[in-house]
């Protein structure tokens, strides 16, 4: 990911006045949030439309690859438990091979099946179109922020099943707990479902914070 972007955010945190607003119907504890419209970050904008919006044709009409895998994953709608479907899904992905990317590209999930893998961006959104699929009630969220250790930029999943908070990171082979999840300081998040996007205020904290749902 480029931090070229993230400065692009942090001038929209300090030219933007808007009001707090909820954050998929409730609010994350400790961060301000700016709901931003569409048109303002337009690189992700068409970076979220052509990786997730095209991955939903990939799964109308899937590649030989992406059908096998679909396949294997069915016994997955009988499964009661959100973990374990969390689990799995994080497990199948994770499998593939990390293929850096010279130029930041957000691919759908049947390139990268068919590819065999991808960067951080291809793991996550190959991942929140399966927690889609398979957990139709989840709230689902592509969060990007910074790696606390290094500084890079990250994407991971954010996913949300009645109280509990998970985080699928192609830089873990196990989910996280987001209690358990220190290491990642967000600072903007796409609602998968609802397709909202907002800035998320680094201030530096853990994002353990993710899992402090007002009301929780």
């Amino acid at each position: 990911m480029k931090k070229s972007s993230f400065f692009l955010v942090s001038f929209l945190l300090v030219i933007w006045m808007l009001p707090v607003v909820c954050f998929g119907g409730e609010i994350f504890l400790n961060y301000s949030e700016e709901s931003v419209s569409s048109g303002d970050l337009e690189e992700y904008r068409h970076s979220f439309e052509t990786s997730f919006g095209k991955s939903k044709e990939d799964i109308r009409n899937p590649s030989e690859k992406l059908s096998g895998l679909l396949k294997s994953l069915e016994w997955l709608r009988d499964e009661s438990d959100p973990e374990k479907i969390l689990r799995e899904i994080q497990k199948i992905v994770n499998s593939l091979k990390y293929l850096p990317e010279a130029v930041d590209h957000w691919s759908t999930i049947g390139q990268t099946i068919d590819s065999g893998g991808g960067d951080c961006d291809e793991f996550a959104v190959a991942k929140a179109v399966l927690v889609e699929i398979f957990l139709p009630d989840a709230k689902i969220f592509l969060v990007q922020g910074f790696k606390s250790i290094s500084d890079d930029n990250h994407i991971v999943v954010i996913v949300r099943v009645e109280k509990e908070v998970f985080v699928l990171d192609n830089d873990r082979d196990e989910l996280v707990i987001a209690d358990d999840c220190d290491y990642l300081i967000p600072y903007l998040a796409i609602d998968v479902r609802s397709e909202n996007f907002f800035i998320l205020s680094p201030e530096k904290q853990p994002a353990s914070l993710l899992a402090e749902y007002e009301g929780k």
